[in-house]
Formats: structure tokens, C-alpha cells, sequence
């Protein structure tokens, strides 16, 4: 799946800080990604169909409901927190291991291609 590699990806970073530090930035980066992925799925469904489910084209919208999409960022964050326990991190870290031995360049592609290539098109959709 591909949030339990992005877990992993983004727990690596943090092994070497604190023990548990790894868990909440890689459980952090699993629920930015979790809201693109949604974010551009809604943004696709309305360029093709004309519904409009969240309209964030418009700013003041946006300033009017900051807190609940905050609660909401929030409470997909805990979500993914409570799914990363300690032992689901276990053993997707010993999967991640023996499944991604590849380099680090490759790492850092699949990376890209599901994190920061959706992000760049939800903006240029946004933008239509």
C-alpha cells in the first residue's frame, strides 16, 4: 500500500532523533498525503462532472471554515497515528526492509510520485 511505504519513508528520517519521533512524522506525512490524494480526487470529480463538494477556489470560503478544515487535518493526523502503532510499525518496517532494498534514488522517486506529483496537480487543477 502505498501509505505504509510513505510511513516507512518518512519514519526512517526520524529514527535516529527520539523513539517515537519517526512514528508521528511519518504518521504526519501519511495524512498530508491521505488529504491530496482526496483533495485532487474531489478536484477531478468536479472538472468532470461540474459538482462542486468543497469549493476552495474561493479564499474567503476558505478564512470562513479554517477551523473545521484544521479539526479535520487534525483528525485525519490522530487517525493515522492511532492506525501506526508501535507494533504495525514493526512490522512494516521490518517489510519495508526486505521489500525496498533498492537505492535511494528509487526510494526517493516512488516517493515523489505519490506524494509530490498529486500535490502539483491538485494546484494546477485548482488553478483551472
Amino acid at each position: 500500500m502505498i501509505y505504509d511505504f510513505l510511513y516507512c519513508f518518512f519514519n526512517k528520517f526520524g529514527e535516529n532523533k527520539a523513539p517515537t519521533y519517526g512514528r508521528y512524522v511519518g504518521s504526519l506525512y501519511v495524512a498530508f498525503a491521505i488529504l491530496i490524494h482526496a483533495l485532487l480526487l474531489l478536484k477531478i470529480i468536479e472538472l468532470t462532472t461540474g459538482n462542486s463538494f468543497i469549493n476552495l477556489s474561493d479564499f474567503n470560503i476558505i478564512l470562513k471554515h479554517k477551523k473545521s478544515y484544521l479539526y479535520a487535518t487534525i483528525g485525519v493526523w490522530v487517525l493515522s497515528l492511532l492506525y501506526f502503532n508501535t507494533g504495525r510499525t514493526d512490522l512494516l518496517l521490518e517489510k519495508y526492509d526486505e521489500l525496498h532494498k533498492e537505492t535511494e534514488s528509487k526510494t526517493t522517486l516512488k516517493m515523489i510520485l505519490s506524494l509530490i506529483v498529486p500535490l502539483i496537480l491538485f494546484v494546477i487543477f485548482m488553478l483551472l
